[in-house]
């Protein structure tokens, strides 16, 4: 109609937590009144879960640009599975003028996937498998699904439908995201802590990209599972040291090779009570589960303190306790008798 000019568009294109929002302004339709105020006139769509749009609960932004009477705009942030009123707006100084409502539902937030029983749990790995039940939505473009993991059995009970972003950032809970193909995946936890109960589930969390620090993200978890690393005592261990004055002969023994293959073996050593220590390693020789080498260059009577490090492709797979020992002192091995056949001018000393 001639006389309208401000429209809402109905609105078509809804995600989870998203939603595109546009509508048309006419600025030549506008009342003569607010015409000649002089006063400036901006465009913009307001958002809120209430019909009549209560002060206290709704949201307004302006648009960024109006092309040939047209605009969009977007909403992000929204709550899954929730009806919204929209309506677009021009702002004439401190007056606003309405479109019609429009009225919109985000998608609902299903879990498509879930897990299986921990496998191949050794003292810092596990796996699990992800298994999906249906194929997700390809419209959910705001979604992620996979595996999450914590040991705080309670952060993953959570009945309340939202997640702590805080506890993502810190990594209280760590999430194991997988692709949308709807094909069963097998997830490699790890590192993890030896001897330490993990609980895990299937999630699925709307996320909402143009929120930069969310308080909190909207989600749906599965039946809470959980699983025991096992104890590395025994893995790697130093077995004996046998310093000398300027050198040691250390051996030891690895259990590692059930678990890792492609091992090499260092042994790490440094000064003990000194700020400006350097921290020094030789690698050692591998005889079926021995291990063994020679630290040269010691200083006389200094205290060391070293362990064993396992190595893989650069990473340290495992450390054993740390050792300390001390370089012999040759001090120690010069006995000075007391001084004999002493006379005005001379001593005999052994």
């Amino acid at each position: 109609k001639d006389d309208i000019y401000i429209v809402t568009n109905p609105v078509k294109i809804v995600g989870v937590t998203y939603a595109e929002l546009s509508g048309q302004f006419y600025p030549d339709r506008l009342p003569s009144a607010y015409v000649s105020s002089g006063q400036s006139v901006q465009v913009g769509m307001e958002i809120s879960t209430s019909e009549r749009f209560e002060i206290n609960n709704r949201l307004s932004g302006y648009v960024p640009e109006i092309q040939q009477n047209n605009f969009v705009t977007h909403a992000y942030g929204l709550t899954p599975n929730t009806q919204y009123y929209v309506r677009a707006f021009v702002e004439v100084g401190p007056n606003r003028l309405y479109g019609e409502n429009q009225t919109f539902t985000t998608q609902q937030l299903e879990l498509p996937c879930s897990v299986g029983d921990a496998t191949n749990v050794t003292y810092d790995t596990a796996s699990i498998e992800v298994t999906f039940g249906v194929q997700p939505s390809s419209t959910a473009v705001d979604i992620s699904y996979g595996l999450a993991c914590s040991t705080n059995k309670d952060l993953l009970t959570n009945t309340s439908g939202m997640m702590d972003y805080n506890d993502l950032e810190s990594g209280a809970i760590k999430l194991y995201p997988v692709s949308n193909t709807g094909q069963n995946m097998v997830i490699q936890l790890g590192p993890l802590e030896a001897k330490t109960t993990y609980y895990y589930c299937a999630y699925v969390v709307a996320v909402s990209y143009y929120d930069e620090t969310p308080a909190q993200i909207a989600c749906q978890l599965g039946p809470l599972k959980s699983f025991t690393t096992e104890s590395k005592d025994g893995l790697l261990c130093i077995d004996t040291i046998n310093a000398k004055f300027v050198l040691a002969e250390v051996s030891g023994t690895t259990n590692l090779a059930n678990l890792h293959s492609g091992l090499t073996y260092k042994l790490v050593y440094e000064k003990v009570d000194d700020e400006w220590s350097f921290r020094m390693d030789e690698t050692m020789s591998v005889e079926d589960n021995n291990l063994s080498a020679v630290v040269r260059g010691l200083y006389p009577g200094e205290k060391y303190q070293c362990w064993i490090a396992a190595m893989k492709d650069g990473r340290t797979v495992l450390e054993s306790e740390k050792r300390v020992f001390s370089a012999d002192n040759p001090g120690d091995y010069i006995i000075l008798d007391d001084a004999t056949d002493i006379t005005s001018t001379s001593a005999t000393i052994n």
